[in-house]
């Protein structure tokens, strides 16, 4: 099994429950919520995809120009300093490990959708 959570692939000095209050910070500062019966750390896969959407939907339907720049930038921070940086490492294990091209896509597809997303937030003036 190769564990889908950013802690596990992350090399950091910092203690993992520090790393974990800022994410939830982050969390509730766009008014995500994991739940308190949810067993999954903050930097559980599952978890960042579904806070990513969120903050993606926040963004495409933001009128505010300042806010929406401030959600862009956000994202993309969090995209890069939070996903990018352990995700490809985890879809290479998952390639390596999967007995189906099942698995070996799905990681690719997040992978390269997270880059697509980076890409196009990018690639705009954001807040313009």
């Amino acid at each position: 099994m190769v564990l889908p959570a950013a802690s596990y692939w992350k090399k950091s000095d910092r203690p993992a429950e520090e790393h974990y209050d800022e994410l939830c910070s982050l969390y509730r500062r766009y008014g995500y919520s994991r739940g308190d019966e949810s067993s999954l750390a903050p930097d559980h896969l599952g978890i960042q995809l579904l806070f990513i959407n969120l903050m993606l939907e926040k963004y495409l339907t933001e009128d505010d120009y300042e806010i929406r720049a401030m959600i862009g930038n956000d994202l993309t921070r969090y995209i890069r300093k939070e996903m990018l940086n352990w995700l490809p490492r985890w879809g290479e294990a998952v390639s390596e490990k999967s007995r189906t091209k099942c698995y070996t896509g799905i990681s690719d597809l997040i992978v390269g959708g997270l880059e697509d997303v980076l890409d196009i937030l990018e690639g705009q003036k954001l807040g313009l």
